[in-house]
C-alpha cells in the first residue's frame, strides 16, 4: 500500500470548480422518470465519487447497466438515508461540502425505481463526469511519502498503523491546500495526517519491527491538517497555522 500527501504553500493559485446539476426535462410527477434524463445526473452529483471504476463503491454508476442491476437495492439504501453517506442529522448545523439527498431527490430516485427502472432516450445523456487521476490541487510545492509500501494482510481485523513522514523543511511555511491519496483504495478506509513536533512519530517507528510504520490507533499530537476517506475532497484553507521545520 502506498499513500502520498501533497501540500501547497506560498503563493499558489486554487480554483474550485462548483458542479451545477443540469436542469431535468421536466419535474411535473406524471412523466416518467428515467436514467438518462434525471437519475445520472443525480449520480453524477452524489455517487459516482465512489461509484465508478477503481474506487471502494462495491459497483459504478457511471452507466446505466449497473444501475439498473442495483436499481432496489439503490432506493432502499437511499430512502434510509446510508447513501450517499452522511452522518449529521438534520438541524445538526451547516457543513461544507454536505452530502445529503433531498427529500425531492429521494423521491425521484423510488418513482425512478417503482416504474421499472427505465433506461429513456439516449439524447437526454448529460456529458459524462470525468475524473482525473491528478493532484485535484494542482502542481505539490511538497511531496510526502512512505520510503517503501506497507504489505496489508489478505486476512485478518482492521490495521491501524501510523507512518512519520519528515516535511524536511528549514523554516515555517504556512499550509494552503493539502490532498492525501491512497495507493490502494481497495484495502484503505481513511487516513488523517497530525502534525509532530517533538518527532515521538519518528522514534516509535524506528522501534515497529521491518514494516514502515508502527500499530496505533492515533496519535494526536497536535492539529490535523489533512484526511481522507472515500468521497472526500482536497483540503484548502486561506490560512493555517504554519508547519514546523
Amino acid at each position: 500500500m502506498k499513500l502520498g500527501l501533497a501540500l501547497a504553500g506560498g503563493l499558489l493559485g486554487l480554483a474550485a470548480l462548483a458542479q451545477q446539476p443540469l436542469p431535468f426535462r421536466s419535474r411535473a410527477t406524471h412523466v416518467p422518470v428515467t436514467f438518462n434524463n434525471q437519475i445520472v445526473r443525480l449520480f453524477q452529483d452524489n455517487c459516482q465519487v465512489c461509484h465508478r471504476p477503481g474506487e471502494i463503491a462495491p459497483f459504478s454508476l457511471m452507466s446505466y447497466t449497473p444501475a439498473r442491476l442495483y436499481a432496489q437495492k439503490i432506493k432502499n439504501e437511499t430512502q434510509a438515508h446510508r447513501m450517499p453517506p452522511w452522518k449529521p442529522v438534520p438541524g445538526s448545523g451547516e457543513f461544507q461540502d454536505e452530502r445529503r439527498l433531498t427529500p425531492q431527490q429521494m423521491d425521484l430516485i423510488a418513482r425512478w425505481v417503482d416504474q421499472g427502472a427505465p433506461e429513456g432516450d439516449p439524447a437526454d445523456l448529460p456529458p459524462p463526469r470525468s475524473f482525473p487521476d491528478t493532484w485535484a490541487i494542482g502542481t505539490p510545492d511538497l511531496l510526502l511519502q512512505p520510503a517503501t509500501d506497507y504489505a496489508v494482510p489478505a486476512e485478518g481485523t482492521d490495521v491501524y498503523r501510523c507512518f512519520s513522514l519528515p516535511i524536511g523543511l528549514l523554516q515555517d511555511r504556512y499550509i494552503v491546500a493539502a490532498e492525501v491519496r491512497p495507493g490502494n483504495r481497495n484495502v484503505v478506509h481513511h487516513m488523517v495526517l497530525f502534525a509532530d513536533p517533538l518527532g515521538a512519530s519518528a522514534r516509535l517507528e524506528a522501534s515497529g519491527g521491518s514494516q514502515p510504520g508502527y500499530d496505533c490507533l492515533a496519535d494526536r499530537a497536535s492539529c490535523s491538517p489533512a484526511s481522507w476517506e472515500p468521497g472526500r475532497p482536497a483540503t484548502s484553507r486561506r490560512r493555517s497555522p504554519p508547519a514546523s521545520a
